[in-house]
């Protein structure tokens, strides 16, 4: 594990480490699923409902098997590349049916980080609107300057758009800014938009896949940011 460290050059978190960090930084932005909330079960019903249309068995170990590795793609590697809109349109559906909760000490974090008068903003995958209600149902909207997401002239994750968009909009440098994110597709797109990176373990994926994802630091918790 040290050996990976120190060949990736990414720093285990040690709160203080990355607690260092923060306050040097005016924006912070955070990737949404497995981030901020945990929408692991919705996503498994979603892809459930596909496979049982198509008639084909999925328990959820082997759901689980797919979602914690980012080499693998469930429904590209059972043929159903074809079923993703109406996947997305079954997982956004329940997301916003259940109201997922933001996970635990995300707002004692966001309240931290508020109260330091920084700037806080969500690069989501996935529709802006679906992250938008909820922050309006649980009232925390007031929290949160500018969310980035679905768009058609903005590039998905890993590509670096929404980071630059996010930028653009609140008129900050890539030096006054942090991504939090729990994939390596969030490492990926803080490394080509030239922005530092924090992994995240406690969300869709290990700490050796996020540490091969080679993040300026890592941490297991959320509230390793502020204490």
């Amino acid at each position: 594990m040290i050996k990976n460290l120190i060949q990736s050059n990414t720093l285990i978190c040690s709160s203080k480490k990355c607690a260092l960090e923060i306050p040097a930084k005016k924006l912070i932005i955070f990737d949404w699923d497995g981030t901020l909330v945990d929408s692991k079960q919705q996503c498994f019903e979603a892809c459930k409902a596909v496979f049982d249309d198509c008639k084909i068995p999925l328990d959820e170990e082997t759901f689980l098997e797919f979602d914690s590795d980012p080499t693998k793609n469930i429904l590209k590697d059972y043929g159903l590349e074809n079923y993703k809109s109406f996947y997305n349109q079954l997982f956004f559906g329940l997301c916003k049916k259940t109201r997922i909760p933001l996970k635990p000490q995300v707002k004692e974090v966001i309240l931290k980080l508020k109260e330091e008068n920084k700037q806080i903003a969500v690069a989501t995958n996935g529709p802006i609107d679906y992250v938008k209600d909820l922050l309006d149902y649980l009232g925390y909207s007031p929290l949160f300057d500018f969310i980035a997401g679905i768009d058609k002239d903005i590039r998905l994750k890993p590509e670096p758009d929404m980071l630059y968009c996010i930028l653009n909009n609140l008129k900050r440098d890539k030096e006054d800014s942090i991504f939090i994110g729990d994939a390596p597709r969030d490492i990926e797109c803080a490394k080509n938009a030239e922005i530092k990176s924090v992994a995240i373990t406690n969300g869709s994926f290990g700490k050796e896949v996020l540490i091969n994802a080679g993040p300026d630091y890592i941490i297991d918790d959320i509230k390793e940011l502020i204490f």
